[in-house]
């Protein structure tokens, strides 16, 4: 697992970073964001079903692994590291600081299992870092890959019928958390 420091971001997560973003996608893709379970997405793949996701005014979309505490950045299907929130600030920072960034500074979406599940947990802590809204999903944030629809969920069965084309309804919820606060729920 490589260590997080300049040398990783300046070289080896700048490489992966590039080769997955390009200007078609709306949504900024941190590692393979669609890996689960009995699923793996490709990094074409992945940004095919990205550009699927539609925009949210005023929020940025990120893409990344993560549960209610941290993140999780897969380089390929048996490859990860974990990433601190204050690690994803730091990368975020310097994304922007480049030229033709990926993210630009503005309230985060992030697409993200679980990561607005605590009160104090991942996406709180960005917030706090990057002194933006975060909005985030309470439970796991499924996305049909032929449609780009979000469902919000931890039911197993209810996940594979919405990856069948059937219609079911979120469990979970977004949530969004301010900058010096403890996060409210979404409307």
């Amino acid at each position: 697992m490589p260590d997080l420091d300049d040398e990783f971001f300046d070289n080896e997560l700048n490489e992966e970073l590039e080769n997955r973003n390009d200007d078609q996608n709306h949504i900024f893709i941190l590692g393979n964001a669609f890996a689960f379970d009995k699923f793996y997405f490709s990094d074409k793949e992945t940004k095919e079903i990205c550009k699927l996701i539609k925009p949210m005014d005023g929020f940025e979309s990120i893409a990344i692994h993560g549960n209610a505490d941290h993140f999780l950045f897969y380089f390929d299907e048996n490859s990860y590291i974990s990433v601190s929130p204050e690690e994803l600030s730091n990368m975020l920072k310097r994304e922007m600081e480049k030229e033709d960034p990926g993210y630009h500074g503005g309230n985060i979406r992030l697409l993200s299992c679980r990561t607005g599940e605590k009160d104090n947990g991942a996406a709180y802590q960005l917030a706090q870092l990057m002194e933006v809204d975060v909005l985030a999903p309470t439970m796991d944030l499924v996305v049909r890959d032929k449609t780009g629809e979000l469902l919000i969920t931890n039911d197993e069965a209810k996940i594979d019928r919405w990856l069948d084309m059937q219609n079911e309804t979120s469990d979970g919820e977004w949530r969004i958390f301010h900058p010096k606060d403890k996060g409210e729920k979404h409307e």
